[in-house]
């Protein structure tokens, strides 16, 4: 687990790790097992925290939580020295533990988690529980707190090549039977208490929502641009793709993709991803290009290669026209992830100049949200496009 924070530390508390290392205590890359894998590659099992400590420095944090976990070298785990232990605590255990140790956060409460200022509770957790605890999982008045593969240290681990979690239980989490009642008693936040085919939870919040607004059920299912109408809106149904743009201003379908090399826009700053632009279908390497097919190509007059202007109802984007018989008739077809102007000097086609290479999606697709859950749509929905020589 990886906090997000940043913990300013004093001259003083990194003047203490510098003396502690001259005085041979170890700092390892991760300082708490419920971890998992820590910043030096090393596998742990997860389970409570452990802190080893000389006495001396039994009431420090941070810097000095986990001074001699040699245990952790004994099993095979790397130590990784290049970071403070305060460092260390920011990174991978502050977000359970806090930044005083006191585990007073959102998961130190649910996991029960230890108070670590306190050194009586240090002393009940040695080097032998934590050997104990990577072999065997921790334990829990009696019953094993965590399960999965059994892994004897890095090389071990290194031979396995994975690591294979608790398996997930059948219906865990679905309810139980009440003896008394002799009732499934669910436990989803649902009206029923139960997964819903048929959604009380959504008649009950449309049934409220619409005396208070002096309406009905249909009208606000049709104003927010849903087609089902009366019972079929409670269970699962097929809905239309709303698009945005009419045909006849924007005849063609826009498609946005993703590359073979990235699901984010992301590595587009650097040379690989460039040169190997021409693994995503259609594409060419150094290069950003909009799909087209030769049919509607020769209606438009436009050849491969030339300069194109793609229109949705939200914006505007130039690129190159791509003659590809992979793309239906009347769709245009890009790849996510070129267009950057402030990204990098690989990214941008000239970026002292902040001259992107090519067009982002994002300017085309449109801001839509879907009006019962408040989620995002995805790709803006269903956008059309106009296609013009530039």
């Amino acid at each position: 687990m990886r906090s997000g924070r940043t913990w300013k530390r004093g001259a003083e508390a990194d003047a203490a790790d510098r003396r502690d290392r001259r005085q041979g205590f170890s700092y390892p890359a991760f300082n708490c097992l419920r971890c998992g894998i820590g910043a030096g590659g090393s596998l742990i099992r997860c389970g409570q925290p452990l802190a080893s400590m000389a006495p001396a420095h039994a009431g420090l944090m941070k810097n000095k939580l986990i001074a001699s976990l040699t245990v952790v070298l004994a099993l095979g785990a790397t130590s990784a020295l290049a970071a403070t232990a305060g460092e260390n605590w920011d990174t991978h255990c502050a977000k359970c533990h806090g930044p005083d140790g006191k585990a007073q956060t959102k998961l130190g409460t649910k996991l029960k988690l230890k108070d670590y200022s306190n050194p009586a509770s240090l002393a009940k957790f040695t080097d032998a529980d934590l050997a104990k605890a990577t072999a065997q999982g921790v334990k829990d008045n009696g019953k094993e707190k965590m399960k999965g593969d059994q892994i004897a240290g890095w090389e071990d681990f290194k031979k396995k090549g994975i690591y294979n979690s608790e398996t997930y239980k059948y219906k865990k989490n679905w309810g139980k039977d009440n003896p008394e009642t002799k009732k499934f008693e669910g436990k989803f936040n649902t009206e029923t208490k139960k997964f819903e085919f048929y959604s009380e939870t959504l008649k009950k919040t449309l049934t409220l929502f619409a005396a208070k607004h002096k309406t009905t059920i249909d009208d606000i299912l049709k104003v927010s641009g849903y087609e089902a109408q009366g019972e079929l809106a409670f269970v699962p149904h097929y809905e239309s793709p709303k698009r945005h743009g009419s045909l006849e201003e924007y005849p063609f379908t826009f498609i946005d993709h993703k590359s073979r090399l990235n699901r984010e826009g992301r590595s587009a700053n650097t040379p690989w991803y460039q040169e190997f632009k021409k693994v995503d279908v259609g594409d060419k390497s150094w290069d950003d290009v909009a799909k087209i097919n030769p049919i509607d190509a020769k209606k438009l007059g436009i050849k491969d290669g030339d300069t194109i202007r793609l229109t949705s109802t939200t914006g505007t984007i130039v690129t190159k026209a791509r003659l590809w018989e992979g793309v239906r008739p009347g769709t245009v077809a890009k790849c996510y992830g070129q267009g950057h102007w402030a990204y990098g000097r690989v990214a941008s086609k000239d970026y002292a100049k902040s001259k992107p290479r090519g067009g982002n999606n994002n300017e085309l697709l449109v801001d839509d949200y879907d009006r019962l859950s408040g989620a995002t749509a995805r790709n803006g929905g269903f956008t059309g496009v106009k296609i013009e020589k530039a």
